[in-house]
């Protein structure tokens, strides 16, 4: 696994240039395989919003549902990620990711 630092930095770059289904790969897997939440959540959140832009919902939705599960019970955030679980699954509005995408 790369460092953390690597992992974003390289799936940033895979990003810029186009390459969405690579970037979605190392936030997935970096999502996996990180241990701090705030690391993980960032991956996934990376993951999940190029998904729904590529207009993949159900694995998006899938991936925020599993973000609702690492956020505190009360929290905002969990609030957040079970909300746009369900907009994807119910074909809500797609996701606008950066020109290059």
């Amino acid at each position: 696994m790369l460092s953390t630092r690597a992992a974003f930095l390289l799936a940033a770059a895979y990003e810029e240039v186009g390459d969405t289904a690579l970037a979605i790969s190392v936030y997935e897997d970096a999502g996996a395989k990180l241990k701090g939440r705030v690391q993980r959540t960032r991956a996934l959140e990376g993951a999940a919003r190029l998904r729904a832009a590529r207009g993949e919902r159900a694995g998006a939705a899938a991936i925020y549902e599993q973000l609702a599960e690492l956020s505190p019970e009360d929290g905002p955030a969990r609030l957040f990620y079970e909300m746009r679980a369900a907009e994807l699954r119910a074909g809500g509005a797609r996701v606008k990711v950066s020109e290059g995408s």
